[in-house]
């Protein structure tokens, strides 16, 4: 059953002790402190501890609790960790007062105008909401947690299946309350790193044992040549088109600016199902995130989706390409609608397509490109998704969208350049 945090004032504590013995009927497991935390503890580090072990944060909320330091202390901890909060009234209060953090919420209303067995109902209703979720948020929090205060030591970063099934859960429940923290996120994209960079040590490990082992080589060798037909079979059928010099009326904000564009290569269509499923055979690339479709034979053309920037760019480095830049994709679909009726023309898919250009922190104009390498990659940053389609008219409509380098979607694939 749930953990719950209980936060209250010592005036309201009839009403906690009423409330929480109602609960704990049901099997619930709370940390509430009745006697006080002994002088001899680090009072404080225990509250924090017992909030980041909690599963929710329950705020008895009324006029003492308000004006309680304490209290706002404990609703502090508990926004920072992403706790789901879950607010009660047991009296009437002043709105206005209310924290800002707690005044969007929906609250549960232990008043005198209110039933209280009807309003138990709900909050039990409310606690037991996607338990899975929050068992999963809150043992994230805390690997998390011990890595940060261990002054960011490797040995507490996620390794394996841990790794990627961290990484489907914050895709996952991206907008499912309680929300991944910055925390997670950044925790989640070191140990991605980590393991990227642990693989290219192994690589080269393998390779030199290859070298002074001739005797074991044709074994040992075996993934390589299989590795080297893949990136063939992956090449051929990618076939690319060549963007000659030119310049394009680009938007940055609310203005446009005319950028010239070195001549370029870039991918006819969107990387498809099939040619991805080359890079994941020899284990160079992971499957895409929540995609029932990469596996249906009958969907091997369709474009592969629920990819992240991260696995995009891997795919491109393992091929011998790159992501292409917000501009480049716009000049190629350009010339898109031009050749339309040419058989070797850039394709756009009814999708958006991850670009290597990431925005500034108003969205407003591109602050730079990123390289493709997964070490010089900030988790903060905000990148550009791509789609062009013809309408009716026969003029090339652009849309843009953007997200974080852990988001994915059913209508997000991407496609390569060089």
């Amino acid at each position: 059953m749930a953990r719950v945090f209980v936060s209250y004032s010592r005036k309201n504590i009839d009403f906690a002790k009423r409330l929480i013995e109602k609960l704990q009927e049901r099997e619930m497991d709370f940390w509430v402190d009745w006697e006080g935390i002994p002088p001899t503890v680090d009072w404080m580090r225990e509250i924090e501890k017992g909030i980041e072990e909690a599963d929710a944060f329950l705020a008895i909320v009324s006029a003492e609790w308000i004006a309680s330091k304490v209290c706002k202390d404990e609703l502090a901890i508990a926004v920072k960790n992403g706790k789901r909060l879950i607010p009660v009234v047991p009296l009437d209060v002043v709105w206005n007062d209310v924290p800002s953090a707690l005044a969007h919420l929906n609250f549960l209303f232990f008043t005198q105008n209110f039933d209280f067995d009807q309003q138990l109902q709900r909050l039990i209703a409310a606690l037991d909401t996607d338990y899975d979720w929050l068992k999963t948020h809150r043992r994230l929090q805390v690997k998390a947690l011990e890595w940060e205060r261990s002054n960011n030591d490797t040995g507490f970063l996620l390794r394996g299946r841990d790794l990627e099934d961290a990484e489907q859960q914050l895709s996952i429940n991206a907008n499912k309350d309680p929300r991944p923290t910055d925390l997670q996120r950044g925790y989640v994209l070191k140990s991605r790193q980590g393991a990227t960079r642990q693989r290219r040590l192994t690589t080269g490990i393998l390779i030199g044992l290859i070298i002074g082992m001739l005797g074991t080589i044709a074994l040992l060798a075996r993934p390589y040549v299989e590795e080297a037909i893949a990136k063939s079979q992956a090449q051929k059928l990618s076939r690319m088109i060549l963007v000659p010099v030119g310049s394009l009326n680009f938007q940055l904000g609310e203005n446009f600016q005319t950028i010239e564009i070195p001549a370029f290569s870039i991918e006819m269509t969107p990387v498809s199902n099939k040619v991805y499923g080359l890079c994941v055979k020899v284990d160079k690339c992971t499957p895409p995130i929540g995609s029932t479709a990469f596996i249906d034979s009958s969907q091997a053309d369709d474009p592969v989706v629920w990819i992240t920037i991260t696995q995009a760019a891997t795919y491109c480095e393992w091929i011998g390409r790159r992501l292409p830049s917000a501009p480049e994709w716009e000049q190629a679909a350009q010339l898109f609608a031009k050749f339309e009726r040419n058989k070797d023309r850039f394709t756009a898919a009814n999708i958006y397509e991850w670009v290597s250009s990431y925005v500034d922190e108003n969205s407003q104009f591109i602050s730079g490109q990123w390289s493709g390498h997964l070490d010089q990659l900030d988790r903060d940053w905000v990148f550009l998704q791509e789609r062009g389609n013809l309408n009716s008219a026969g003029t090339l409509e652009l849309e843009t969208s953007e997200s974080g380098p852990l988001g994915t979607h059913s209508l997000v694939g991407f496609r390569c350049a060089k």
